[in-house]
């Protein structure tokens, strides 16, 4: 740099004036025009004595040599613009490039002119706008300021609710949209196909659909996004437009993959900008090793041939947005897993089951507190139409009526009766049920007293016989299982007797009580018992060596003793006149009053009634079957009683009975009015073949309960007068149902019933009430 001319200095040490000190500016001083203030002090100067001296100053100072910005270059020194300090050739960033060869930001190496754009919300290149030379490219802007730009993958930044991690419960990283800030993405539907679309333009020249399965495919960086094709319905020549989309810049190539008559197919493929690529016309044979195309660019393909390749700039990009699985994003208590809000018609837990918002249970009804007919929308087994459980305490099926119905449960398979009454049933003072029944000539117990139904218990019956016909079982107070039954050794059927202990599982030995036949049993041979007060069994069955009925009252029991009394007789003055006593019933009122009622077959074909005080042998009615007044001990004094089974009414003691008439076919109940041997009341039940197996229980309203078979639709029914008319219920109705149905009813008035489904070879358990 040049110093200060010697001139000037001189001159200004003339004056003999001190000034007050300046920033040199390396510049002549340029007088203002007009009068010179300095004349006053400086007297023998002329007017243009300055003049003078700056004219014949051959030094003056360069100003392109004077770094006017201060920042250590001048315009001499190659400083472009020596006005601003900013600009300089400076490299402060080390990036190569100083401010003034173009670098916009020399505190930031990532920035020069000409560098690589990267996401940090500047302009890297320096290729900003006129007016801000630094602006942030549009794709780095956060428009929406939710801390994510375009760059940054925001799928949406017009939308502050949309980033990624947005839907943090679903991804730390996808962009999702969360509206309401529960953690869950926006179900959107889908995600969005891209902004670039090639679009294929192909008919099928001869409109028969026998181009099938020829397709053009296209992948993007490798990877397949969609292909184009004809539809076999297609007509002659009609075009089908398809489009096949990219989301961003990729290596594109498509793929010919040929058909059947791929020769069939022309075709017009057009560019992302919407310029023609190229035509095909399909060339080749009839048959898939032979089709082929040939291509615009004058070559044929075939099968699995790439005929076109490209990196596609997609300048039209759209950012794909994650689609999530939040079910409603205006809502912050709506999303996968939430805690469903019953009855207010939203899918908290976005289960898709809004419809279902009322059915909280979801048994398929719902409350009736909103509308339904479900009258307890927690229990999936309460609704309407349910099926009633007798035991829950609940009213299943929405009637109104707790416990009403039968539960069935199967005891066992693979069994086969014909005849002869091969179950029984019967319940303890606590409740438990004790059921036996024949299997192939044994005799097997089972009980529920566990909790579940127990293994089957086979009774230590004679081994060589068959047992188990006409089946009777009683409990007693003392948790005794009495069991009569007919047992049969060659022709010989004996009527016998054992006891199981419920609570050790101990038997007894076996009794034979007598010989009932030689022979063939009768198909009208019944047997039947009862206990008394003293834990005693009474047995009733039909002799058939003397065609008359009997009676065991039981004093002890292992062994079994007794006194032994005939309950009629079918002679008089040594005439034999017919037989009585088949079908026969017996039950032991409070008193320990023996009552049965049984058939007989001499007079008239009546079911007949007697009764036997406790350990006698006298039995009060009908002592003589030709007394005058033996027609007062007969049921129904013009029916065909038959199938009769006695029961007696726990609040008045009297005797009621339930049986078929054997004319008709109808079911029948009889009641005694007076607690006599006469007074007895009849009435019919159910006039629909009904009563070829019965059985009759009371409750302790003395209302009559008849379980019975109704042959006419095969299905096992329960009758039951509850003080004004019959009411009837279909138990189980599914097949042959309701053979041998034997009956019992516990202390809290719950029937049980055992029953075998002919359709299945079954033993069934019902239980319930009406």
């Amino acid at each position: 740099m040049r110093t200060p001319s010697i001139v000037l200095v001189l001159s200004l040490i003339a004056c003999g004036e001190t000034k007050p000190e300046d920033t040199d500016t390396g510049l002549d001083v340029q007088e203002p025009s007009g009068e010179d203030t300095d004349d006053t002090e400086d007297t023998n100067d002329t007017e243009d004595t300055d003049d003078t001296e700056d004219t014949d100053d051959t030094d003056t100072q360069d100003p392109d040599d004077v770094d006017q910005d201060g920042d250590g270059y001048s315009v001499n020194d190659g400083d472009c613009n020596d006005l601003d300090a900013s600009l300089n050739l400076n490299d402060v960033d080390g990036d190569g490039q100083s401010t003034c060869a173009g670098d916009c930001n020399d505190s930031d190496e990532t920035v020069f002119d000409g560098a690589e754009e990267i996401c940090d919300g500047q302009s890297n290149d320096c290729q900003g706008s006129s007016s801000q030379p630094t602006g942030v490219p549009e794709s780095e802007e956060d428009v929406d300021n939710d801390g994510y730009a375009l760059c940054e993958d925001d799928c949406d930044d017009n939308n502050e609710f949309a980033y990624p991690g947005a839907a943090f419960n679903e991804s730390a990283s996808a962009c999702m949209i969360d509206a309401d800030g529960d953690g869950y993405g926006e179900d959107l539907g889908g995600t969005s196909s891209g902004g670039c679309c090639y679009t294929f333009e192909l008919s099928d020249t001869y409109g028969d659909g026998w181009n099938g399965g020829m397709n053009i495919e296209v992948f993007a960086d490798g990877s397949s996004v969609g292909s184009a094709t004809v539809s076999t319905s297609a007509e002659a020549n009609e075009v089908e437009t398809t489009e096949v989309c990219i989301s961003s810049s990729a290596a594109v190539e498509f793929v010919f993959n040929a058909g059947t008559y791929a020769d069939e197919i022309e075709g017009t493929i057009y560019d992302i900008d919407g310029s023609v690529i190229g035509t095909l016309t399909g060339i080749g044979g009839y048959s898939s090793s032979e089709q082929s195309f040939e291509f615009s660019d004058g070559n044929s393909y075939v099968d699995g041939d790439a005929f076109y390749s490209t990196n596609a700039v997609c300048e039209n990009e759209v950012a794909v947005t994650t689609s999530g699985t939040d079910c409603d994003d205006t809502d912050s208590a709506a999303y996968p897993g939430a805690t469903e809000i019953w009855y207010n018609d939203v899918d908290n837990d976005c289960a898709g089951d809004v419809a279902n918002d009322f059915d909280q249970d979801g048994d398929g009804q719902a409350s009736d507190q909103y509308g339904g007919q479900d009258c307890d929308d927690t229990n999936t087994s309460v609704y309407t139409g349910a099926i009633e459980d007798p035991t829950d305490g609940l009213d299943n099926n929405c009637n109104g009526d707790i416990d009403e119905g039968f539960a069935i449960e199967t005891i066992t398979t693979g069994i086969s009766y014909t005849d002869g009454q091969p179950l029984t049933i019967d319940v303890d003072f606590y409740g438990f049920v004790h059921i036996a029944y024949e299997n192939n000539g044994d005799i097997e117990y089972v009980t529920n007293a566990t909790g579940g139904w127990s293994s089957a218990d086979i009774a230590p019956t004679n081994s060589n016989s068959d047992s188990g016909l006409h089946l009777k079982g009683q409990m007693d107070g003392l948790d005794r299982f009495h069991l009569s039954y007919v047992s049969t050794i060659g022709n010989d059927h004996d009527v016998n007797y054992m006891y199981v202990n419920t609570i050790n599982g101990t038997w007894s030995g076996e009794d034979t009580i007598t010989t009932a036949a030689t022979g063939t049993l009768d198909s009208e041979f019944r047997l039947d018992m009862d206990v008394d007060s003293n834990n005693m069994p009474s047995i009733v069955w039909f002799d058939q060596l003397d065609d008359t009925p009997w009676l065991l009252d039981a004093s002890s029991v292992n062994p079994l003793n007794g006194i032994e009394s005939q309950l009629d007789d079918n002679c008089q003055f040594g005439a034999c006149l017919g037989y009585t006593g088949s079908y026969i019933s017996v039950a032991i009122d409070n008193s320990d009053t023996n009552h049965s009622i049984f058939f007989n077959n001499v007079v008239g074909q009546e079911n007949q009634y007697n009764q036997v005080p406790n350990q006698s042998s006298n039995r009060t009615c009908n002592t003589n079957f030709l007394q005058p007044d033996v027609t007062s001990m007969f049921i129904e004094e013009n029916g065909d009683g038959i199938n009769n089974d006695v029961a007696i009414k726990p609040y008045t003691n009297r005797a009621g009975v339930a049986y078929m008439d054997g004319v008709t076919s109808d079911l029948m109940y009889g009641h005694n009015t007076t607690g006599g041997c006469g007074g007895w009341s009849y009435e019919l039940v159910d006039s629909s073949n009904a009563g070829e197996f019965l059985s009759l229980v009371y409750n302790s309203d003395d209302h009559p309960y008849i379980a019975y078979y109704a042959s006419q639709t095969a299905d096992l029914k329960l009758a039951f007068y509850d003080g004004s008319s019959w009411v009837y219920e279909d138990v189980d109705t599914y097949g042959n149902i309701g053979k041998f149905v034997d009956m019992s009813i516990d202390n809290n008035d719950m029937i049980h019933m055992v029953y075998f489904d002919a359709s299945t070879g079954s033993i069934k358990y019902a239980t319930g009430q009406l």
